[in-house]
Protein backbone atom coordinates (compact mmCIF):
# COMPACT_ATOMS: atom_id res chain seq x y z
CA UNK A 1 0.00 0.00 0.00
CA UNK A 2 1.77 3.64 -0.93
CA UNK A 3 2.62 5.77 2.10
CA UNK A 4 -0.41 8.20 0.75
CA UNK A 5 -3.09 5.65 1.45
CA UNK A 6 -5.63 6.37 4.44
CA UNK A 7 -7.04 3.50 6.33
CA UNK A 8 -10.93 3.67 7.24
CA UNK A 9 -11.73 2.66 10.63
CA UNK A 10 -13.93 0.15 9.80
CA UNK A 11 -12.85 -3.09 11.18
CA UNK A 12 -11.49 -2.00 14.66
CA UNK A 13 -12.47 -4.45 17.46
CA UNK A 14 -11.75 -3.87 20.90
CA UNK A 15 -12.59 -6.19 23.61
CA UNK A 16 -11.99 -6.72 27.64
CA UNK A 17 -11.42 -9.63 30.36
CA UNK A 18 -12.34 -10.40 33.03
CA UNK A 19 -9.78 -12.63 34.04
CA UNK A 20 -6.10 -13.77 34.35
CA UNK A 21 -4.62 -15.11 32.08
CA UNK A 22 -6.87 -13.19 29.86
CA UNK A 23 -9.83 -14.24 28.46
CA UNK A 24 -11.21 -11.93 25.74
CA UNK A 25 -15.01 -10.85 25.44
CA UNK A 26 -15.55 -8.98 22.30
CA UNK A 27 -17.75 -5.91 22.68
CA UNK A 28 -20.57 -6.46 19.64
CA UNK A 29 -22.10 -3.23 17.42
CA UNK A 30 -18.57 -0.92 17.67
CA UNK A 31 -19.85 2.27 15.46
CA UNK A 32 -17.08 4.59 16.60
CA UNK A 33 -13.89 4.84 18.75
CA UNK A 34 -11.62 6.98 19.91
CA UNK A 35 -8.16 5.57 20.77
CA UNK A 36 -6.56 6.66 23.91
CA UNK A 37 -4.06 8.99 23.01
CA UNK A 38 -0.52 9.46 25.20
CA UNK A 39 0.20 12.83 26.01
CA UNK A 40 2.93 14.07 27.64
CA UNK A 41 3.47 16.77 30.32
CA UNK A 42 5.01 19.86 28.77
CA UNK A 43 8.19 20.42 31.83
CA UNK A 44 9.92 23.38 31.49
CA UNK A 45 14.05 22.95 31.73
CA UNK A 46 15.01 26.38 30.52
CA UNK A 47 18.08 27.87 32.68
CA UNK A 48 19.61 31.57 32.09
CA UNK A 49 21.77 32.23 29.32
CA UNK A 50 19.76 29.52 26.64
CA UNK A 51 19.50 32.83 24.42
CA UNK A 52 16.36 33.90 25.49
CA UNK A 53 14.16 31.06 24.81
CA UNK A 54 12.14 28.86 27.19
CA UNK A 55 13.13 25.07 26.69
CA UNK A 56 11.32 22.13 27.42
CA UNK A 57 11.00 18.32 27.64
CA UNK A 58 8.17 15.44 27.36
CA UNK A 59 6.85 14.54 31.28
CA UNK A 60 4.78 12.16 32.64
CA UNK A 61 2.21 10.29 29.97
CA UNK A 62 -1.17 10.57 30.39
CA UNK A 63 -3.07 8.31 28.54
CA UNK A 64 -6.77 9.99 27.81
CA UNK A 65 -10.16 7.92 28.02
CA UNK A 66 -10.89 5.38 24.95
CA UNK A 67 -14.64 6.48 23.92
CA UNK A 68 -16.77 3.50 22.61
CA UNK A 69 -20.04 4.41 20.66
CA UNK A 70 -22.11 0.94 20.26
CA UNK A 71 -25.36 0.64 18.33
CA UNK A 72 -27.19 -0.30 21.55
CA UNK A 73 -28.44 -4.02 22.06
CA UNK A 74 -30.12 -4.04 25.32
CA UNK A 75 -29.53 -7.80 25.48
CA UNK A 76 -25.81 -8.34 24.62
CA UNK A 77 -24.07 -10.00 27.08
CA UNK A 78 -20.81 -7.38 26.57
CA UNK A 79 -23.20 -4.34 26.75
CA UNK A 80 -24.41 -5.86 30.13
CA UNK A 81 -21.42 -6.81 31.19
CA UNK A 82 -19.92 -3.21 30.81
CA UNK A 83 -22.62 -1.34 32.79
CA UNK A 84 -22.25 -3.64 35.70
CA UNK A 85 -18.28 -2.68 35.29
CA UNK A 86 -19.24 1.05 35.14
CA UNK A 87 -21.33 0.82 38.45
CA UNK A 88 -18.51 -2.18 40.37
CA UNK A 89 -15.63 0.43 39.48
CA UNK A 90 -13.60 -2.83 38.86
CA UNK A 91 -10.44 -2.41 36.44
CA UNK A 92 -9.77 -5.16 33.86
CA UNK A 93 -7.80 -5.64 30.61
CA UNK A 94 -8.85 -3.87 27.73
CA UNK A 95 -7.56 -4.40 24.09
CA UNK A 96 -8.32 -2.65 21.15
CA UNK A 97 -7.36 -4.11 17.57
CA UNK A 98 -6.88 -1.90 14.43
CA UNK A 99 -6.70 -3.48 10.96
CA UNK A 100 -3.20 -2.89 9.24
CA UNK A 101 -4.81 -3.24 5.71
CA UNK A 102 -8.03 -1.53 4.10
CA UNK A 103 -9.24 -5.21 2.85
CA UNK A 104 -11.89 -6.14 5.65
CA UNK A 105 -10.61 -9.51 5.38
CA UNK A 106 -7.54 -8.77 6.75
CA UNK A 107 -5.69 -11.05 9.41
CA UNK A 108 -2.97 -8.48 10.69
CA UNK A 109 -4.21 -6.07 13.52
CA UNK A 110 -2.17 -3.72 15.23
CA UNK A 111 -3.18 -3.92 19.01
CA UNK A 112 -3.19 -1.94 22.24
CA UNK A 113 -3.64 -3.54 25.59
CA UNK A 114 -3.77 -1.63 28.89
CA UNK A 115 -5.53 -2.17 32.49
CA UNK A 116 -8.80 0.41 32.57
CA UNK A 117 -12.19 0.79 34.26
CA UNK A 118 -15.65 1.95 32.61
CA UNK A 119 -16.07 5.61 34.01
CA UNK A 120 -18.71 6.09 31.57
CA UNK A 121 -22.08 4.08 30.25
CA UNK A 122 -24.69 6.42 29.26
CA UNK A 123 -27.43 5.86 26.19
CA UNK A 124 -28.09 8.11 24.02
CA UNK A 125 -32.09 7.50 22.29
CA UNK A 126 -33.15 10.04 19.53
CA UNK A 127 -36.69 10.03 18.42
CA UNK A 128 -35.24 9.97 14.83
CA UNK A 129 -31.96 7.91 15.16
CA UNK A 130 -31.12 5.06 16.54
CA UNK A 131 -29.99 4.36 19.96
CA UNK A 132 -26.40 4.62 20.73
CA UNK A 133 -24.53 3.55 24.05
CA UNK A 134 -21.66 5.66 24.64
CA UNK A 135 -19.09 4.30 26.97
CA UNK A 136 -15.82 5.92 28.26
CA UNK A 137 -12.50 3.49 29.80
CA UNK A 138 -10.66 5.23 31.95
CA UNK A 139 -6.75 3.57 32.08
CA UNK A 140 -5.60 2.59 35.30
CA UNK A 141 -2.74 0.57 35.06
CA UNK A 142 0.89 0.67 34.89
CA UNK A 143 1.70 0.17 31.12
CA UNK A 144 0.05 0.92 27.55
CA UNK A 145 1.48 -1.73 25.60
CA UNK A 146 1.02 -0.70 21.77
CA UNK A 147 2.00 -4.22 19.61
CA UNK A 148 3.18 -5.33 16.01
CA UNK A 149 1.03 -6.53 13.36
CA UNK A 150 -0.26 -9.89 14.15
CA UNK A 151 -3.19 -12.08 13.85
CA UNK A 152 -6.20 -11.05 15.78
CA UNK A 153 -6.48 -12.15 19.72
CA UNK A 154 -10.30 -12.76 19.67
Amino acid sequence: MPESAGLLGNGVKVAYSLTSPVTWVPVVNLLDITVPKLVADRVEKTTHGTGGFHRFMGGLLDVQAAALTLLTHHGAASHIDIARQNRTKETNWWRIEIPVDRDLATTQYRAIEFEGSVSEFSFETPIADVQKTMVAIQFEGTDFAVYPAAASAF
